[in-house]
This record gives structure tokens, C-alpha cells and sequence, in this order.
């Protein structure tokens, strides 16, 4: 994935093209985020990069980090801090990403590279290729900014379960992975 994304990003700027919007497989979005994508990289010519809101996969959290005025990572952030059209963020999810090739130039590559944890084992201490492309973006001293009112989904798939009482009950793949069948569907 990295390595075509790498190449296509460099064929775009080696012809002179100004952005380059950048979609995953698992992103469902319509002509209207994209119309609207294209409408805040206009109205803000300082946002480099602008992604969506996501959420992820097999869990409730949103699929992008912030960091304090001390570069710690924040647990938590005030609703009001997305009432605006953008809001810097740290990281975010490659989903329909809208980046300013100009940008990319100055950064450092590879652009995109998977790193293991630790351990050499591919667990939660990895770090993704977009999480890799974010943090060097950072380094580059570019920001990124979420698109608050553009809202994406993610696919995943899910397990539905009939209940002992006759109701349907859905269940992430990991959490039967970890806790197998729910007690009320045995």
C-alpha cells in the first residue's frame, strides 16, 4: 500500500499537480465530502493537509489524536473545540485525506513506512504507515487539520447474534475474538 501510494504522490507533484486527495478502501464518503474537501483547502490555504472524521474500527474512539501545548498526547477534548470548520490535530486517518503536494515536497521520505513494536511483532506498539506519514509530517513542521462537519464512514465487519429473548445483539469480531459468544445468545 505504502510503496503505490509513495510512487503515485511523486508522479502527482513531478507533473505539477497542487493536491492529491487520498482514499482508503474501508472509507465510505459521497460526491459531497469531497465537494466540501476541496471547498476548506480553498478556503484555507494554510491547512496542508485536512482529514475527515472517522471513527475506528472495533471500537468507539474517533481515528485521530491531539497533543497538549507540552506535546503530550490529550485523552480528551471539549466539544467546543470542533465547532469550527477545522481543528488541528496531530494525527489522522488516511480515509479521504486532502494533502497540498507543494507540502509534501519538503517532507522527508519515505513518506509512508510500517514500523513493528518493540518486539519485531506487528501488536498495538506498531506504528501504521499513516501514523509513520504524520508524525514526519509534524517533523516537517506542517499541521494537519480535521474537517469537523465532514463526516466518513468505516467499514468493519461485525457479528450479529440472535438473543435467548428473540432481540439481535451485534458484537465487534475482536471482542468474540477475546470474550467468544455473548452470554445472552448461548
Amino acid at each position: 500500500w505504502e510503496q503505490g501510494v509513495s510512487r503515485g504522490l511523486k508522479m502527482l507533484i513531478e507533473n505539477g499537480i497542487e493536491w492529491a486527495i487520498i482514499v482508503d478502501y474501508d472509507t465510505l464518503f459521497d460526491a459531497d465530502d469531497v465537494k466540501e474537501l476541496l471547498t476548506l483547502a480553498a478556503q484555507y490555504p494554510e491547512a496542508e493537509a485536512i482529514v475527515p472524521v472517522q471513527v475506528r474500527r472495533n471500537n468507539e474512539q474517533f481515528l485521530f489524536t491531539m497533543k497538549d501545548t507540552f506535546g503530550n498526547s490529550r485523552g480528551s477534548a471539549d466539544a467546543s473545540e470542533f465547532e469550527s470548520d477545522l481543528t488541528e490535530i496531530h494525527t489522522g486517518h488516511f480515509g479521504l485525506t486532502l494533502i497540498k503536494l507543494k507540502a509534501l515536497a519538503d517532507v522527508p521520505k519515505p513518506w509512508l513506512w510500517s514500523q513493528p513494536g518493540s518486539t519485531g511483532d506487528w501488536d498495538d506498539e506498531r506504528q501504521d504507515a499513516d501514523i509513520y506519514f504524520w508524525v514526519n509530517w509534524k517533523k516537517a513542521g506542517k499541521k494537519i487539520y480535521q474537517a469537523n462537519h465532514i463526516k466518513l464512514g468505516h467499514l468493519q465487519l461485525v457479528v450479529s447474534w440472535p438473543t435467548n429473548d428473540w432481540q439481535i445483539k451485534h458484537q465487534y469480531v475482536n471482542e468474540w475474538q477475546d470474550n467468544g459468544k455473548p452470554e445472552e445468545c448461548k
